[in-house]
């Protein structure tokens, strides 16, 4: 065809919509690929169409096409970056959408009529969508940061909260590929992050609240550092071990699932969990003693100025309202409390069998997410 002669302009519609279309009602093969099903052969018109290019093998430097894994990190390293640039520069000049964007449009842009999307993988594409989106964890940090210093009132205690979640991350990658001889960690596993964000400041407030508590006790316990620290110990690794167990166990009976990313998920979590405790109980306890030790009531709550007189033992007034108040309207009204929970028990159990029907077509993102629209149109209106 290059050394053919193309037809006028003119005449490209009819002969595309000849070649594309049966003469009778049933679309061609090259129809049912590239044009959606709500299609018209008689006047071509289609709300979404789809190219596809696929990449030959070998390619240039190797012979055969055995070597899959270096031929496609030499595609993906060179030629597929590349590709994503070109058509990133493409994308930004012809479509509504602009790359890399979070949500697709919904109308026109100026002269753009036309959203383009697209998946490669070995432009690792898809990829760099979520790595633009995981951008956004450390905001979910830095709230955790400043709600742990709201309520340690601490600085010190705070920044050793918070090195001791991050640290879990690394140690429990040690245990998962040192002493569990895994090569790979699945995206999903990666999101688990976050939960030991949320149960790891838990831990620090179970701790923290715990040794604020034992300096309003007896003087058999809040007498000195030592017998306070062994009430606080006590109480604290008890609860936060139980905790701990209850929520690991869940994870790692996920392992069960048949799906790899689950599994990989609920055991990363898994270690997660449990390598945080260990810190919390060794590290954090020890950082609190120093703390005591050295810059007891400093001012701002931190090792950076005079230290202010001690004052004498006072409860926390949310330890008063949920023993004084809290605890005697519960019991008060126990009764009534077990038969709401009966009747949520009830309703849950009853929209149980119809949990397939909700998610028959569940979307990983929402739909107006650029990735949800591509996996929507491609499943819901193409053949």
């Amino acid at each position: 065809w290059r050394d053919s002669a193309l037809l006028p302009e003119a005449e490209w519609g009819a002969a595309i919509n000849s070649s594309l279309c049966w003469s009778g009602d049933d679309p061609s093969p090259m129809w049912k690929a590239n044009l959606p099903v709500d299609h018209d052969c008689v006047e071509p018109s289609a709300r979404f169409i789809r190219a596809n290019y696929m990449i030959g093998w070998p390619i240039p430097g190797h012979t055969d096409t055995d070597d899959y894994e270096a031929q496609r990190a030499e595609v993906s390293t060179g030629w597929g970056q590349t590709l994503k640039a070109l058509l990133f520069e493409k994308q930004a000049e012809l479509s509504a959408t602009p790359p890399m964007h979070r949500t697709i449009a919904t109308s026109a842009v100026g002269d753009k009529v036309l959203t383009i999307t697209w998946l490669c993988s070995v432009a690792d594409w898809l990829w760099a969508v979520f790595y633009l989106d995981m951008a956004l964890i450390p905001s979910s940090f830095f709230f955790v940061f400043l709600y742990v210093w709201v309520n340690t009132q601490s600085i010190v205690l705070t920044l050793a909260g918070m090195f001791e979640i991050f640290m879990s991350v690394p140690l429990a990658l040690f245990c998962w590929k040192v002493l569990g001889g895994q090569k790979y960690i699945d995206f999903l596993a990666i999101v688990s992050v976050y939960i030991v964000v949320c149960i790891g400041a838990d831990d620090i407030f179970v701790f923290a609240d715990t040794w604020k508590a034992s300096r309003a006790m007896p003087k058999t316990i809040s007498g000195s550092l030592e017998t306070r620290f062994a009430w606080t110990f006590k109480r604290a690794a008890g609860t936060m071990l139980t905790t701990t167990t209850t929520t690991a166990m869940c994870l790692f009976l996920s392992a069960l699932a048949p799906m790899p990313a689950i599994k990989a998920f609920g055991t990363f979590a898994g270690l997660l969990i449990v390598v945080d405790f260990v810190q919390v109980i060794t590290w954090f306890p020890a950082i609190v003693l120093i703390k005591e030790k050295f810059c007891t009531e400093c001012c701002a709550k931190c090792c950076t100025g005079p230290c202010k007189p001690e004052t004498g033992p006072k409860e926390r007034a949310a330890t008063v309202f949920l023993r004084d108040k809290f605890a005697p309207f519960l019991r008060k009204w126990r009764f009534g409390f077990l038969v709401i929970s009966l009747l949520l028990a009830g309703g849950a159990g009853a929209i149980i069998p119809a949990m397939a029907k909700f998610t028959e077509n569940l979307e990983f993102l929402t739909a107006s997410h650029p990735i949800q629209a591509f996996f929507n149109a491609q499943t819901l209106d193409f053949y």
